[in-house]
């Protein structure tokens, strides 16, 4: 009895195995001494041509790579955990043919949030939050096709410290025109035409 229990068990996990590496994805894991990598795969040979300003990430001969613009071996493709070596989460998250997409969240090793981070295509998009090691905010943003756009805040505890404004990429700089200071230009026009004779001519 004991010998068709271990004899089934292995079949089961035999079939298991097939499944998994017969399907669109399979999961490989990665230990270092400071980090544990479980990915999901692709399980076939990517073909499609790269985009040479994009970072993939890939895997090959026990390692999880990440390359601009290339690969050279299994994409991965689905969730992605990492892990400190006490198993506190280190990053969390998701691929889609090598590219990161949708939310991302980063952890110190005492187990308070780092960064929570959104991707599109393997480009930032969409709000960005950044913590201190106990878990308080620092900096709240938007990013836009990989660039700053909209309000960022900047925090100490629970009050805004800072706020600026981000278009494309670039600082939004206001420029204030107050009354005094149309005042001021007005009377500078008026001193340097007193200046000038009807000639033209500076005496």
């Amino acid at each position: 009895m004991r010998k068709s229990l271990t004899l089934c068990f292995f079949i089961f996990s035999f079939a298991t195995l097939l499944v998994a590496q017969n399907g669109a994805t399979y999961s490989v894991q990665v230990n270092t001494e400071n980090e544990r990598i479980t990915a999901h795969v692709l399980n076939r040979e990517a073909s499609f041509s790269p985009v040479e300003f994009l970072l993939y990430t890939w895997y090959s001969h026990n390692q999880i790579l990440t390359t601009q613009g290339g690969f050279s071996g299994k994409i991965l493709h689905g969730s992605y955990k990492n892990e400190y070596p006490n198993h506190n989460l280190k990053e969390q998250g998701e691929y889609r043919m090598g590219l990161k997409e949708g939310r991302w969240n980063s952890w110190y090793d005492n187990g308070a949030l780092s960064e929570i981070t959104h991707w599109r295509r393997g480009v930032k998009h969409g709000k960005f939050i950044l913590f201190n090691e106990l878990g308080e905010r620092m900096i709240e943003a938007n990013f836009r096709k990989g660039r700053l756009d909209g309000k960022m805040y900047s925090f100490e505890g629970d009050q805004v410290v800072s706020e600026k404004r981000y278009r494309n990429g670039d600082a939004v700089v206001k420029v204030k025109k107050s009354k005094k200071g149309r005042e001021e230009i007005e009377k500078e026009e008026i001193k340097e035409k007193d200046d000038v004779p009807a000639n033209g001519m500076q005496q």
